[in-house]
Parts: C-alpha cells; sequence; structure tokens
C-alpha cells in the first residue's frame, strides 16, 4: 500500500511498526483493570464486612442471645478502660 503510493518499505519496517501497535494495544488493555479497581467506592471506616458479621453471630449465639452479648461486650469495654 505505502509502496504504492510512492514511499519505500521493507517487510521488516511493516512488522516493526505492527508489533509497536500491538504492544500498544496490551500495554492499554493491562492499564484498564487498574483504572477500574482504583474507581471502587471507598468504604467508611466504621463499615463491617459480612466475614466479622458472621463472627459476631456466632458469639451471640455461644453466649446465649443479643442481651447476653450486650452484657458481655459492654463487661469488656469497662476492662479495657
Amino acid at each position: 500500500m505505502l509502496t504504492e503510493s510512492g514511499l519505500p518499505t521493507t517487510a521488516g519496517q511493516v512488522s516493526n511498526i505492527k508489533s509497536l501497535i500491538a504492544a500498544k494495544k496490551k500495554a492499554k488493555k493491562a492499564a484498564e483493570p487498574a483504572a477500574v479497581e482504583a474507581a471502587a467506592p471507598e468504604l467508611p471506616k466504621d463499615a463491617v464486612s459480612v466475614a466479622l458479621l458472621v463472627k459476631a453471630k456466632k458469639l451471640v449465639q455461644e453466649l446465649g442471645g443479643a442481651k447476653e452479648a450486650k452484657i458481655a461486650l459492654n463487661a469488656l469495654a469497662q476492662l479495657m478502660d
């Protein structure tokens, strides 16, 4: 195509340009997921994970109910002061 236009080209030049274009596309694809992760919303500092909620549920069951768990947590808070 370029040779038909009057620009002398070799197969090596064409190969080099094609590889540069492919490398740019690959780099762009690799950079896209990082941008998606950065756009994730920030969680509030007091957010609780599901794993912590499951642990809390097990603790409540072990202590005999939510009322008993609250009493135990209040006692723990007094000990930590």
